[in-house]
């Protein structure tokens, strides 16, 4: 029996159809998946089941649960099935929790909206759900603000927020995207661990496909606004139909995939030795030495707070270390010209929406680093450089004309690595560079890296919380945790026989 029964459902903004005909059923007590990349449709979908959608969206077809088509429901009766009958967890905690009142205040507000509950019981009951979602000391967490937590914390808070009033539907739309595996892993423990202690049903919405064969039973795949194919997760995944759905299987990197690699000598490029760092006394990056030659790429792993981004921050210069040494073919980093250094060195922000200047035009930012550093003849001639090097990241020439807010979070990205390859460095950071982005753009962007280090013997210094895209990339893999090394080995040996208890914690974790 289902609790959930979407049929032939549309949804238009303006001239632009979001969703085409989607149809599907989510059962009692199941878990259905629903997958896609960007534009897929499939936050669309959720968001109309709750009648979510701005006012100028035009939505037909049904929406039946319980028996009761929810696109017809009034505005009072959607606001009495939020939270109490169907519930949402969203994608970014940060942005969903309001920054304003504690955590313990916004739990208790579906209690006190739904069950009409008194002060002492609100409080009693947010602190058993807080327990119950594995929040360390929640009498403590129960008073603090949603900046005082982490974003494994802040997710939880916001499942514990979504089961308070015990809903027979949880609709968790990327609720897993921004953090750390080992975190990944807790959170899709505890939603499973929920889902049968309460015997709610799940509609989770996501693009990686590994997490799916974790959670889900059943799975639909989206692409464009319309349904490509749906069914158990084993068939779908074992015996593909269509062609998009091979394509999303194939993209994705395997764990237990093997790269061939180039094993001729090269000379060194970049050397670190004993590279700490501290802020007002607390100590981020613990005297960190490694090694990383030419041609090659170091895989730089850990979880939020371990120092892997302090550390990339430190090599590009945009912080000074506070001891150690680090070495750039031969020579001391820090006394060679910035502006020689800025050259040859350049890093990718894991956060496009913050690393690109929202006045200038697309054009303008890929041509401003080359006109500083004497690149091109005059503007004719860096203006058909950066359309060259859009056409390498996969978009038009008419991008140049565009600016950030124009487009998407992974356009944006590709956007900021064209923007790093302008001045065709020798050593590109990548600090979680494709983190951001859909399995089948990670894959093109992935290798697109690949090919300008066989093109150039560019250097990379990959840093990202994905263990599988960083064994894909690869040569040695350097292991991060509370800011000191733990481990450091070829990419075979890390995931073949781990040395340290952290690494191999890292490694059971990732979805397969």
């Amino acid at each position: 029996m289902s609790v959930l029964s979407v049929r032939d459902l549309h949804v238009a903004f303006k001239e632009t159809r979001a969703v085409r005909g989607v149809s599907f059923d989510v059962p009692e007590h199941g878990t259905v998946a629903l997958v896609g990349e960007s534009g897929s449709g499939k936050s669309v979908t959720a968001l109309s089941i709750l009648g979510l959608l701005p006012s100028n969206a035009k939505v037909s077809g049904q929406v039946r649960f319980d028996g009761k088509d929810l696109l017809q429901a009034s505005r009072r009766e959607l606001r009495a099935l939020r939270g109490a009958g169907i519930s949402m967890v969203f994608q970014e905690p940060m942005t969903s929790l309001n920054p304003v009142f504690t955590i313990g205040f916004q739990i208790g507000e579906a209690l006190r909206e739904h069950l009409a509950l008194g002060r002492r019981q609100v409080r009693a009951r947010v602190l058993e759900l807080l327990g119950e979602v594995g929040l360390a000391d929640p009498a403590a967490k129960l008073e603090r603000y949603p900046f005082q937590l982490s974003g494994g914390e802040q997710q939880r808070a916001m499942i514990a927020m979504a089961v308070a009033c015990e809903p027979k539907l949880l609709i968790a739309d990327e609720p897993t995207s921004a953090l750390d595996v080992t975190v990944q892993k807790q959170i899709l423990d505890l939603i499973a661990a929920l889902q049968a202690r309460r015997r709610m049903a799940v509609l989770f919405i996501t693009h990686d496909l590994a997490l799916v064969s974790q959670i889900a039973e059943r799975v639909v795949v989206m692409r464009q606004g319309e349904i490509r194919e749906q069914g158990p997760v084993k068939e779908v995944f074992g015996t593909p139909r269509d062609q998009y759905t091979r394509m999303l299987l194939e993209a994705r990197p395997r764990i237990d995939a093997i790269r061939t690699r180039r094993r001729e000598a090269a000379p060194v490029m970049l050397e670190a030795r004993g590279l700490a760092k501290s802020f007002d006394g607390v100590a981020a990056v613990k005297g960190a030495s490694f090694s990383l030659a030419r041609g090659r790429t170091l895989g730089l792993v850990g979880e939020s707070g371990s120092g892997k981004t302090t550390l990339g921050l430190m090599v590009t210069r945009l912080h000074a270390p506070s001891a150690g040494e680090l070495r750039f073919h031969g020579e001391d980093a820090g006394a060679m010209p910035r502006l020689a250094f800025k050259r040859r060195v350049q890093i990718v922000f894991q956060n496009p929406y913050a690393s690109l200047n929202p006045r200038f035009s697309v054009g303008a930012t890929l041509t401003e680093p080359m006109r500083l550093h004497g690149i091109g003849a005059d503007e004719g001639e860096r203006r058909a450089l950066a359309t060259a090097l859009l056409a390498k990241v996969g978009l038009p020439a008419d991008a140049l004309f565009k600016y950030p807010h124009e487009f998407s979070g992974g356009q944006r990205q590709r956007i900021a690595i064209a923007r790093a390859l302008t001045l065709g460095p020798e050593l590109l950071i990548c600090d979680e560079a494709v983190s951001a982005l859909d399995v089948s753009i990670q894959a093109q962007l992935l290798n697109l890296l690949r090919e300008l280090q066989d093109e150039t013997a560019m250097s990379y210094l990959f840093i990202s919380h994905d263990l599988a895209v960083v064994k894909s990339m690869a040569d040695e893999v350097m292991v991060m945790k509370d800011g000191e090394v733990v481990e450091m080995a070829s990419a075979e040996e890390i995931y073949a026989e781990p040395k340290h208890p952290y690494t191999r914690t890292l490694l059971a974790s990732i979805p397969r």
